[in-house]
């Protein structure tokens, strides 16, 4: 039996059941923005969210009902129907948006892509939503776990403070920016005292208290005044902006204190105050051409180990002048014992 294509292809029905194939929600509307058909999803979408069918089935009109639109969507709405109205002025040949649309219970996530057709001398355009709501889900987990992965980029594994990596990056940060100002830049390196004997007498598992607790102590001290990382085994490091040898002082003499007031016991320590302790050397600098952050840990490793070599348990503070300072031919140092 040989079909008749041209009559089944001039047909509404044929029309219809091919719009009702398809998986997404669509619209047709004429060049006023009136819907003038609807497929079955459209249909079953608008049913299930309680949306009545004078405002988004055929008859209804679509530009209207965007522009009046209330609630969590009205500004998306208010994007879409500006979208509509560039298509079917021919300013933009398509549009397409993606946005959120959820429900009371569930989160959901919709794109709409409008195109534009012309039929017997009147502009028309097909309104397609699409739920994309499984691959914003995926979108947002991949987020999350470069989130996470960034943070153990920076992060130490044990004391959940900032590790050599993050430490690194934030005093060339800070460097920069303090050279292009003029302006003093703060480094002190802090380390546990006789902290291998504390381990030989503690364990393991204690030192890793140990070190939790001082990290802790650490971070909590310096607060929003600078940066704190782990520099590698029982040594920290801070980062303190916009810092002279004199601001340091009051600070580090705080780290100082607040570690032998955490009273964590240590019976081998050679300081012979019975708890931990820590020992701190310190450099300022206001950075310029002639050295360089490699420079500036140098000197507050010197530092550190002039603290140590004096008794260990105090800080040792070394102002680098700036070239042609002459007050001082050689950095200044000064002892601080809290």
């Amino acid at each position: 039996m040989q079909r008749d294509w041209a009559t089944i292809l001039a047909s509404g029905e044929f029309f219809q059941k091919t719009l009702d194939c398809l998986r997404s929600h669509i619209a047709i509307l004429d060049s006023d923005g009136t819907i003038i058909a609807v497929n079955a999803t459209w249909n079953a979408f608008a049913t299930a969210n309680g949306l009545a069918a004078e405002f988004c089935g055929p008859g209804a009109n679509y530009l209207r009902s965007c522009d009046n639109a209330t609630g969590d969507c009205s500004s998306e709405a208010q994007v879409v129907a500006n979208g509509i109205r560039s298509v079917l002025a021919g300013t933009q040949e398509y549009f397409y948006l993606e946005y959120p649309c959820h429900s009371p219970t569930e989160k959901r996530w919709f794109s709409i892509r409008v195109t534009r057709f012309e039929i017997q001398g009147e502009e028309h355009v097909v309104v397609a939503h699409d739920n994309i709501t499984q691959r914003k889900l995926a979108e947002l987990e991949i987020c999350e776990a470069n989130r996470r992965l960034g943070e153990l980029v920076v992060t130490d594994g044990l004391t959940g403070i900032g590790n050599r990596r993050f430490f690194d990056r934030v005093l060339d940060q800070e460097w920069r920016r303090h050279g292009r100002f003029r302006i003093p830049l703060t480094v002190a390196l802090v380390d546990v005292d006789c902290f291998k004997q504390f381990n030989a007498h503690e364990g393991h598992p204690a030192g890793d208290r140990c070190l939790r607790e001082v990290a802790e102590k650490i971070d909590q001290i310096v607060g929003e005044e600078g940066d704190v990382a782990r520099y590698g085994g029982e040594e920290f490091a801070v980062i303190l902006p916009m810092t002279d040898a004199n601001q340091a002082k009051s600070l580090l003499d705080d780290i100082l204190v607040g570690i032998r007031q955490l009273e964590i016991p240590h019976a081998t320590s050679r300081v012979g105050r019975g708890v931990v302790t820590v020992s701190i050397g310190s450099a300022v600098v206001v950075p310029h051409g002639q050295l360089s952050t490699a420079d500036l840990l140098t000197r507050a490793d010197h530092a550190l180990y002039e603290a140590k070599s004096n008794g260990r348990d105090r800080c040792v503070i070394s102002d680098i002048p700036l070239p042609g300072d002459t007050q001082a031919a050689t950095a200044r140092s000064r002892a601080l014992v809290p």
